[in-house]
């Protein structure tokens, strides 16, 4: 069985109405998508928060990123 990792994202953006701070957060269980690498999951989940936001991630920075197991 694959670990599940808790994920928070933030991204900063620049609009046409100025700057805009997105964050996110969420599970992500490696071999049930796309990625199975960090870099991979990074790459899913950064896509992931861009489309659920409505944002580009070549117009946008990422300010924060963590992984780490969800684990009690």
């Amino acid at each position: 069985m694959s670990k599940t990792y808790f994920w928070v994202a933030t991204l900063h953006t620049n609009t046409p109405h100025g700057p805009r701070v997105t964050s996110d957060k969420g599970l992500v269980t490696p071999g049930l998508t796309t990625g199975q690498t960090r870099a991979e999951l990074y790459t899913t989940v950064l896509n992931a928060v861009c489309e659920r936001h409505g944002l580009s991630i070549a117009d946008s920075a990422v300010t924060f990123w963590s992984l780490e197991p969800n684990d009690v």
